[in-house]
């Protein structure tokens, strides 16, 4: 007989019941949740007979009637009763232990004055006498005075309470109580009686006035019903032991930039959510710029290397904070930028070149004829990059012509080349780490992208000695430890992760495959995520490497990547040169004082154009003065120029994504310290016709290098980084664009005709 057919000894006046096997194996169990629950939906849906008996084979002797009280009101609590016992029978047999939902039902009666039932049959009892349910007796006396439930409590307690057993009414029609009471001794029931607010607090829930709460509780036993089951299927410990509160997690990050360092500290409540990590405390200093010639731009690396030490060591002052708490720290640093050092002394042979140094002008068209045969673009196809001022090759090549010491170290075989990080790194480590990271190595033009390996065609073609270069490891893995003898306090610190400050933006703002961001810095760098291929761009981008994060056999993800050399820098000229302005801040309120640039196009072309353009020739120009025309103009047109160079940026990727992916751009993420311009953000939106996204921690690119040292260390995963999306909620604000698509089109258009005349104008500068 099926567990679930009707029993064939049960054929006079008591309708039919099901009988349940006594003995419930585990698997049988579990298949009781799919009947427990299609019981449940089926008896709100379709109506049930007054009168439902169940039996229990566990309890062979004893059988429960429960009644649909006035008609059909209460058709749920049938399939309830049944979880019930189907639950306590499967648990009891499977686990022998008590079942959850025993003390689910404590927590269900929190003001009765009796304890919680501890066996199946006193449980089956209570909900008997709390159902009106009676027991078979010779005599109608079951509901008398003498019955348990009008008993004292403490004599209520001492009763033995014997399994009440179902008895079928005569007439379906009857009252719930009028089956095996008299006339007499229902008038002494109801008259000792609690009342309904006592029966309340008693936990007597069931009553014409309270129906909803019925459908309440009934939804929450057939919830722990299937819950024990579960429980009891899998013989799981019954008091699963309470979690421990997980303790912060610090992460830090190495800010290296053009114009400044700093270290932020941030702080976990849940490692593995990139929105919990909060900013706890942090510290900058700039550092000085060298400006030997015109067009050349130099820094100190030993400068920067005081100044990282220094502003992590105060960082951890402010945060009150060890350096054993910290889990790792992670670098993100300028990239393009080149040092060249002495192996065995660790001094610098030179001042480091900063990636918008512009000397090496002569040097790349030589390169362009010589090497590449006019072609600009021939090492592209292997490392996504024009021959250009921009990159590090170019800038190693112009020192081991003209720098005596860096030539005489890669003769003895004592030069060590690398951008800033790897300079940080080896300094912290003691001279123990020459390494680099595949974002920063992928600027230099001398990485492969196919195999993120270095070229050797390539290094021979630019002169580079390979043994100076660094090794190559992905942006989130080990890369040492803060030496404790050169840095007193600060060692044992691990260094988990490495990613250029352009890459890191895009990770901190955590930009999946196409989407993009735009960092407004002392320059613009637009990214877009163009997920596990390298697209190779036709107008003007550059094809880089985004991150690989997790070890070198990990995937990586590459992007489009649009350079503006002059962005928030041309700020700092209207400040330094003009003297318009005495703090970077008070632009916006000197530009807010006119509606617009009254015709005036400034194009910053102080060395040259980045992309798309790539012209080198280009010189910075103001067109359009006029008599009208007063510094809150001039104001207004240095902020529409940032804008409109960013949208010859964005324009060219939309023709790459339109010509080899199925993407489109529909939001610009914005992030760096130039965002925190309102009038910018808003001038921005107008220009590109595309809502703009700020977060509410603009400075995403420290984020960025956190988010890497904690997947380096193991507290996330890049699964998590991106799995677990940030809204508005975390204080972004949307700008929406409010121009005209004619205005737009027409501003666009006098900015074009302005740039043509910067062209060729390097000989006239």
């Amino acid at each position: 007989m099926s567990h679930f057919e009707p029993s064939e000894q049960n054929t006079s006046s008591n309708p039919p019941f099901f009988e349940y096997p006594s003995a419930v194996p585990s698997a049988a169990a579990a298949s009781t949740i799919p009947f427990v629950i299609a019981a449940g939906i089926g008896s709100v849906v379709s109506p049930i007979p007054s009168e439902i008996t169940f039996a229990s084979g566990f309890f062979s002797k004893y059988a429960v009637r429960m009644r649909a009280i006035s008609g059909k009101r209460y058709p749920a609590l049938s399939c309830a009763m049944f979880g019930f016992l189907a639950t306590e029978d499967a648990a009891r047999v499977a686990t022998r232990r008590r079942p959850p939902f025993l003390r689910t039902f404590a927590r269900l009666r929190p003001h009765a004055r009796t304890r919680a039932p501890s066996s199946v049959t006193s449980l089956a009892s209570t909900l008997a006498r709390r159902l009106g349910v009676t027991r078979r007796a010779s005599r109608p006396r079951a509901l008398s005075r003498r019955h348990p439930i009008h008993r004292p409590p403490r004599a209520r307690a001492r009763a033995s309470l014997a399994p009440p057993v179902a008895v079928a009414a005569s007439s379906p029609s009857r009252a719930p109580f009028e089956a095996v009471a008299s006339r007499e001794s229902r008038r002494r029931r109801h008259r000792a009686r609690p009342s309904v607010s006592r029966r309340r607090r008693r936990g007597l829930f069931i009553t014409d006035k309270n129906h909803s709460d019925i459908r309440t509780r009934v939804v929450w036993w057939i919830y722990t019903s299937v819950a024990g089951l579960r429980r009891a299927n899998g013989a799981m410990r019954q008091h699963a032991p309470r979690r421990r509160a997980m303790p912060r997690a610090y992460v830090g990050a190495i800010d290296q930039g053009t114009t400044s360092t700093r270290f932020v500290l941030y702080a976990a409540s849940n490692a593995r959510d990139p929105s919990s990590y909060a900013r706890v405390a942090s510290h900058q200093l700039e550092h000085a710029q060298v400006h030997r010639a015109p067009g050349w731009c130099e820094h100190d690396p030993e400068e920067i290397a005081r100044h990282v030490v220094t502003c992590v060591e105060e960082t951890l002052k402010k945060a009150g904070v060890s350096a054993r708490e910290v889990s790792a720290i992670g670098i993100t640093n300028q990239r393009e930028t080149t040092v060249a050092w002495d192996r065995r002394s660790g001094t610098p042979a030179t001042r480091a070149q900063v990636w918008l140094d512009a000397r090496t002008r002569e040097l790349c068209e030589r390169i362009t004829d010589e090497e590449c045969g006019g072609d600009r673009m021939k090492f592209a196809e292997t490392c996504g990059l024009p021959v250009s001022t921009y990159f590090s090759a170019v800038k190693m090549r112009w020192m081991l012509e003209n720098e005596p010491k860096v030539k005489a170290l890669a003769e003895s075989g004592d030069l060590c080349f690398g951008t800033v990080e790897s300079w940080i790194v080896y300094k912290l480590t003691g001279g123990r780490e020459h390494i680099t990271d595949v974002s920063n190595a992928s600027r230099t033009m001398l990485m492969r992208l196919d195999d993120l390996r270095w070229d050797a065609a390539t290094c021979a073609a630019f002169g580079v000695p390979e043994s100076a270069l660094p090794e190559i490891k992905s942006c989130a893995e080990r890369f040492g430890e803060i030496d404790g003898d050169v840095f007193e306090g600060l060692g044992g610190i691990q260094i988990t992760g490495c990613i250029g400050d352009q890459q890191s933006a895009t990770l901190g703002q955590r930009c999946d495959v196409g989407e993009a961001k735009n960092t407004y810095g002392t320059g613009c760098f637009m990214l877009l995520n163009t997920g596990a291929s390298a697209v190779h761009s036709k107008h003007g981008l550059l094809t880089t490497l985004a991150w690989q994060l997790g070890g070198r056999d990990s995937k990586p993800t590459y992007a489009l990547e649009g350079s503006i050399a002059i962005g928030g820098a041309v700020v700092h000229w209207l400040r330094d040169n003009l003297g318009l302005i005495s703090k970077v801040s008070d632009v916006e309120s000197l530009a807010s004082t006119v509606e617009d640039a009254a015709g005036v196009s400034f194009v910053p072309a102080f060395t040259g154009l980045f992309a798309p353009r790539w012209r080198e020739d280009a010189r910075g120009v103001i067109v359009g003065l006029t008599q009208y025309v007063n510094k809150g103009h001039i104001a207004r047109a240095a902020l529409d120029a940032i804008a409109f160079q960013s949208r010859d940026v964005l324009e060219a990727m939309r023709q790459d994504m339109a010509e080899s992916t199925e993407h489109e751009l529909s939001v610009l993420k914005a992030d760096g310290g130039a965002s925190a311009n309102n009038l910018l953000m808003q001038i921005q939106a107008d220009c590109v016709g595309l809502k703009v996204l700020r977060p509410g921690d603009v400075e995403t690119t420290a984020r960025g290098a956190a988010y890497a040292a904690a997947i380096g260390v193991g507290l996330m995963t890049e699964r998590d980084v991106f799995q677990r999306k940030s809204t508005t909620d975390d204080g972004s604000q949307e700008f929406i664009p409010t121009s005209s698509a004619e205005a737009r089109e027409a501003n666009y258009a006098r900015w074009n005709d302005a740039v043509e005349r910067t062209l060729n104008m390097e000989k006239s500068a």
